[in-house]
């Protein structure tokens, strides 16, 4: 899926951000930027523990957090460009530990936190905006 160069990916800021959600946002926007977004890009702390970082195996197999953010945008772009961008759903092929590719579903909001800028979160599927932590 990886169509562009990977780019060294590491989160620039870990932070609660406007919406309640527990375990917080990784800030990806840097990277988002040269893959051609331009709005923030934010993906759950679960999301960036469970899906982009790999693990030991699927390391071993070449995945890196700069691949697995990449294709994630890209995955997400493809699923845009379809022209559903407020709330979407998109999967993300990984390796798993088993040697195996893995489908894992996604979810993401265009938001506005409030300062009238508006950004994208990718969720979990079972992740909700609107919960109370």
């Amino acid at each position: 899926m990886q169509t562009g160069r990977p780019v060294s990916v590491q989160p620039t800021r870990v932070f609660q951000g406007s919406f309640p959600l527990e375990g917080g946002f990784v800030d990806v926007s840097e990277v988002a930027r040269k893959v051609g977004f331009h709005c923030p890009f934010m993906v759950s702390r679960r999301v960036w523990e469970e899906v982009v970082t790999p693990d030991e195996n699927a390391r071993h197999y070449g995945q890196t957090e700069s691949s697995r953010i990449w294709d994630l945008l890209e995955s997400f772009r493809n699923e845009a460009l379809k022209g559903r961008v407020d709330k979407m759903s998109f999967g993300l092929i990984i390796m798993s530990g088993q040697r195996r590719p893995k489908l894992v579903l996604l979810k993401s909001y265009l938001q506005d936190p409030g300062d009238g800028k508006r950004q994208v979160v990718v969720l979990m599927p079972d992740e909700d905006l609107n919960r109370k932590p």
